[in-house]
């Protein structure tokens, strides 16, 4: 397995030595690389392959192999809450009388802030966090695939716009700037928006017959884009969705055509990176 990290992470790090101390600094690798290495063991268990991590200033960022999609069900659960458990797990040993009485106080104060705030933040049901992918992972069989990713990634959006928000707060009512707080808001604004993408590419059958489904509903209302000839019929997918019927208008040479959601479905379950001009038709509706 790979192990990669992210510059911004050597950021967050500096920023928590900096402004508070090189004990915390260490403190909170650690309860990130325990946080892993229980998703590690998890994936390990159930039989799921990870190619490579990625660590970021939220945790870490496992990857599958690039022609699998990540497991759904029991064993992505598994997988999720994984790392908020090991990180459980390392506060109770922490608390024990033994281990407690060769480390000194401090230390283990620090420690057990780590874990707490890395076990706490993680279990937030919003994407990409590990309490997102759970519930991910145990919707999928009940709502619409679409639908669950977009309200999970916008809760990711949520969760960083209130983490920015209290760094602020802080500064402007204590004079006490979280730096750390802001690096972690802004990546993980930027992390919703990758795993969203990521998500609806993963699921992309799964969300195309969704949308099949839906556009065979009458009386919906008719929402018009117009696209360009040459961009990939991927790209629409975000403006489909279960409340209107879309219809894409593509200005060809001297030609108007409209091309209905349920066409541009058709064509991408054959092949998702066609363009909008290679599936146009004269007159085609």
């Amino acid at each position: 397995m790979k192990v990669r990290i992210h510059p911004s992470f050597f950021l967050y790090l500096f920023c928590i030595g900096m402004f508070s101390s090189w004990s915390a600094c260490f403190s909170a690798m650690g309860a990130l690389l325990i946080h892993e290495f229980g998703h590690y063991l998890a994936s390990r268990m159930v039989g799921e392959r990870i190619n490579s991590l990625e660590l970021t200033p939220f945790g870490g960022v496992m990857y599958v192999h690039k022609s699998k999609a990540q497991f759904k069900g029991i064993r992505g659960i598994i997988v999720a809450l994984s790392g908020p458990l090991a990180n459980y797990i390392s506060i109770l040993l922490l608390t024990s009388t033994p281990l407690s009485g060769c480390i000194g106080f401090k230390v283990i104060q620090k420690m057990i802030l780590s874990n707490t705030m890395m076990m706490c933040m993680n279990l937030i049901p919003a994407l990409p966090l590990d309490g997102g992918q759970a519930v991910f992972c145990a919707g999928y069989y009940f709502f619409r695939v679409s639908v669950l990713i977009s309200i999970l990634t916008c809760l990711g959006f949520v969760t960083a716009v209130f983490l920015i928000f209290f760094a602020v707060y802080g500064f402007a009512k204590y004079r006490i700037l979280n730096i750390s707080m802001i690096i972690v808001g802004l990546f993980l604004a930027q992390h919703a928006n990758n795993r969203q993408k990521s998500l609806r590419a993963e699921n992309l059958y799964v969300i195309l017959q969704e949308q099949m489904e839906q556009d065979s509903v009458k009386g919906k209302p008719v929402r018009f884009f117009e696209v360009s000839s040459c961009l990939p019929l991927y790209a629409v997918i975000p403006f489909m969705t279960a409340r209107t019927a879309s219809v894409f208008i593509i200005q060809d040479k001297e030609q108007i055509c409209f091309i209905s959601a349920s066409k541009v479905c058709s064509a991408m379950l054959r092949n998702p990176n066609l363009l909008f001009k290679q599936i146009i038709q004269p007159n085609s509706e």
